[in-house]
């Protein structure tokens, strides 16, 4: 079977990493919507945007919601070395007044496919056996920190197929790179879920914030020490299995991500704090090519006004079943 399918007083220890924490459940009295950065920050909330921002709109429709809160257990997965990427990837802004913007904060939101074969494996009388792996995620820095989801599904010759989907996240400090599946917080084919990644300018500690909007439920990570430099942001489809031929992608049909957004932080010309809000305006894209033609491509809206671009289409390209000629 593939790799894939086997600080303070306000956080509790409970992964086996050292520096993963979890923050303790926001309190049922308080309201959120009214809470400063400091205490959402503290429950693992994302701080709050601008009012006037269309950023606020989504921030508040997803903490003013009546949310449980999932206390995840962990297990450690293996890491993809030769992974292939349909998406989005974009820098932070440059402006002549603002020395060296860096990522402090990536959100993506997405409504979550169902994982299904490929074509190649469909037969007449049922299926191949065979495993398709994919990971949708957000990311910052590449490898160094990410969250997402593995929608995985096996085939069986005279069974119905077999779905997972689970949500995970990876990072890197020293050089070495963990990742760790994500037990409690349940997410299924149909849910639109709402992801954060971020660390404050001048922090040590990274927060993963995982919203299951569909399900109410929510779970939230902090990590110590995170290799973080918020010079790439990343909305992703992976494929971590690529092959030349029969590929094991599973086929999403069509990822939508939406409210893809990212702060920056510099500082001015006088050496004060600067901050920056940016969404896919500018961002590059790129498609999973195979041997056998494209097998994801990536679409970024088109709209009058590019600046506002924030929905990004990743779309599994279907394959034509192969005919084996008797010879």
């Amino acid at each position: 079977m593939a790799p894939q399918l086997e600080s303070g007083i306000h956080a509790l220890n409970i992964s086996g990493v050292p520096g993963v924490t979890l923050p303790r459940p926001f309190p049922h009295h308080q309201n959120r919507l009214d809470a400063d950065d400091k205490v959402l920050k503290q429950h693992g909330f994302p701080p709050k945007p601008d009012k006037s921002t269309k950023e606020y709109a989504a921030w508040a429709h997803t903490v003013s919601r009546a949310l449980n809160f999932v206390q995840p257990t962990f297990t450690q997965l293996p890491i993809c070395k030769e992974a292939a990427y349909s998406g989005a990837t974009n820098v932070p802004l440059k402006e002549p007044t603002v020395d060296n913007y860096k990522f402090t904060q990536v959100t993506g939101s997405w409504t979550v496919p169902r994982p299904t074969p490929q074509n190649w494996a469909f037969k007449e009388c049922g299926w191949t056996p065979a495993e398709f792996f994919a990971n949708t995620w957000i990311g910052i820095d590449d490898d160094r920190f990410r969250a997402g989801l593995a929608q995985d599904c096996i085939t069986y010759s005279h069974q119905d197929t077999e779905y997972i989907v689970y949500p995970w996240y990876q990072f890197s400090r020293d050089g070495e790179v963990y990742k760790e599946r994500i037990h409690g917080l349940v997410v299924r084919p149909g849910d639109l879920v709402r992801v954060y990644i971020r660390r404050d300018a001048g922090s040590i500690q990274s927060v993963v914030s995982f919203f299951n909007e569909s399900a109410a439920t929510y779970s939230s990570i902090f990590i110590d020490n995170v290799d973080f430099k918020g010079e790439k942001a990343f909305w992703i489809v992976e494929d971590p299995c690529p092959k030349s031929a029969d590929p094991t992608l599973s086929y999403l049909g069509a990822t939508n991500f939406f409210d893809c957004t990212t702060n920056q932080a510099g500082k001015d010309g006088m050496g004060e704090p600067a901050y920056a809000r940016g969404n896919l305006y500018g961002a590059t894209v790129s498609d999973i090519v195979a041997e056998g033609g494209t097998v994801s491509t990536t679409r970024l809206r088109k709209t009058e006004y590019q600046q506002d671009a924030d929905i990004l289409t990743i779309t599994s390209e279907v394959r034509e079943p192969k005919i084996k000629v008797e010879g």
